[in-house]
């Protein structure tokens, strides 16, 4: 299995077209999102979700992705013929290994559909199921097929690695994280058939979340520490990604921070002027005056009804009400002989 191939990128791609390629992925093979589907389909999904965190988990990394360009794997490297495994590797003054990264979970995705009406109020609170990672039931964790964790055939089971160098003073002696098992002591030399040596498999896990008022459609929210745990143990969780889609509602739109709705008004009301109450997109009534003379197309503007500013909660949108003219199907003979009355006084 080809990692770049599994995220659709190039070898040369950057740390951020990786996460991308990653993030769209999960959203498209999100085992939630198949659930109306054949058990084929479910399947398919599940191995492919499982192929593109596996490739994530090592491209995302820069030790294990150097030791996949390397040696086409995230764990192996070549033995013996006096091979050093740090040659490469960024070393301070004194032998040190220099900017070691934290190890950090991996992101979960998820998406959340809202009303608009939930998306202005912002006090609404949604539901959202994620697959979160547990033991793997058939290898108990270890990733491996025969349950066993297997040491290190390079440190031992110790995950060290110790360095001699000569220098002017005769040789020094430097204890490193093991370069072949990432300092874990072990190693899988069998992928557990289940969980494809993962050692994790999913359940699904019920986080209520609240709203933010004024959230766009299509807007992402990311919860800071809610995704994965790190697969050592040791490290950061990663991260919680929320996308809104938010619906819909067939007599208002939305216009950056304004919210759009049409009123339909007579001839006479739009030419003397009046005042309407009209639905609001929170279920109440709203005041409109509107002024003498307005004609097809113009607008009211009723300040501050508008969304909240997702990125400034103290700047509010405006409610813009469109004038539309309401012109009766059918008039009766009366109305005509009216109407003809009133052009006559206007020429």
């Amino acid at each position: 299995m080809n990692y770049y191939d599994v995220l659709g990128v190039s070898k040369n791609a950057s740390a951020e077209d990786i996460k991308k390629a990653y993030k769209k992925l999960v959203i498209k093979w999100h085992p939630d999102r198949w659930v109306n589907g054949t058990d084929e389909e479910k399947k398919i999904a599940e191995e492919k979700i499982k192929e593109i965190n596996e490739a994530n988990s090592v491209l995302s990394d820069p030790e294990k992705r150097q030791n996949y360009d390397m040696f086409g794997t995230a764990e192996s490297m070549p033995n013996g013929g006096g091979f050093d495994p740090f040659e490469g590797f960024n070393m301070g003054p004194f032998g040190f290994r220099m900017g070691k990264t934290v190890e950090k979970g991996t992101d979960i995705f998820a998406e959340v559909t809202v009303t608009m009406a939930e998306s202005y109020s912002g006090i609404g609170k949604k539901e959202v199921k994620v697959r979160k990672p547990k033991p793997c039931s058939h290898c108990n964790g270890t990733g491996s097929d025969d349950g066993i964790r297997h040491n290190c055939p390079q440190c031992g089971g110790s995950g060290k690695y110790t360095r001699t160098t000569r220098n002017a003073n005769g040789f020094s002696q430097f204890t490193m994280d093991c370069p072949y098992c990432h300092g874990t002591g072990v190693v899988n030399t069998k992928p557990c058939h289940k969980c494809g040596g993962t050692g994790i498999e999913y359940d699904d896990e019920t986080i209520t979340i609240q709203v933010p008022a004024g959230i766009f459609n299509n807007a992402e929210v990311c919860m800071q520490g809610m995704g994965n745990a790190p697969r050592s143990g040791n490290g950061i969780n990663g991260d919680l990604y929320i996308r809104f889609n938010v619906l819909d509602e067939p007599n208002f739109r939305r216009d950056r921070n304004n919210i759009v709705t049409e009123l339909e008004l007579t001839l006479l009301e739009a030419w003397d002027g009046c005042k309407k109450k009209i639905p609001f997109i929170d279920g109440s009534k709203i005041s409109v005056e509107v002024p003498k003379g307005s004609r097809e197309g113009n607008t009211v503007t009723v300040s501050g009804k508008g969304f909240k500013d997702p990125n400034n909660p103290f700047r509010t949108g405006d409610l813009i009400v469109v004038i539309r003219y309401k012109v009766p199907e059918k008039i009766t003979k009366e109305q005509r002989k009216l109407i003809e009355e009133f052009y006559k006084l206007e020429k």
